[in-house]
């Protein structure tokens, strides 16, 4: 009980930090080394979500890191080989559950 609410404290002062730190991008752009990063709906109006890089994760020891990140409502993603993913979103990433998250291993 006490790791996880360190773990939660942690992973709240990062989201601080990140957002506070960095302003947030517009148009969709994204790199391997920005925390945050934004995807938008084309065409009509722009619609912002923030999306979150929350590390790299592998199913089993032996496969491929993946990135993964945070939506603005909570929900994580998995996306391409840790570092590739050039703009992410629902269309280039699938949705992956905490579950699954906490009995994989983190690359970083």
């Amino acid at each position: 009980m006490q790791k996880i609410r360190i773990f939660i404290l942690a992973l709240t002062a990062f989201t601080v930090l990140a957002f506070s730190a960095s302003p947030a991008q517009a148009g969709g752009t994204c790199s391997a080394n920005k925390l945050i990063c934004t995807a938008s709906s084309q065409p009509g109006p722009v619609l912002m979500s923030t999306w979150t890089f929350e590390g790299c994760w592998s199913y089993y020891l032996t496969s491929p890191c993946r990135d993964i990140f945070r939506d603005s409502s909570g929900a994580y993603w998995i996306c391409a080989n840790c570092g590739q993913t050039k703009n992410p979103g629902p269309n280039t990433c699938s949705q992956i559950g905490i579950q699954a998250l906490d009995h994989g291993y983190w690359c970083s």
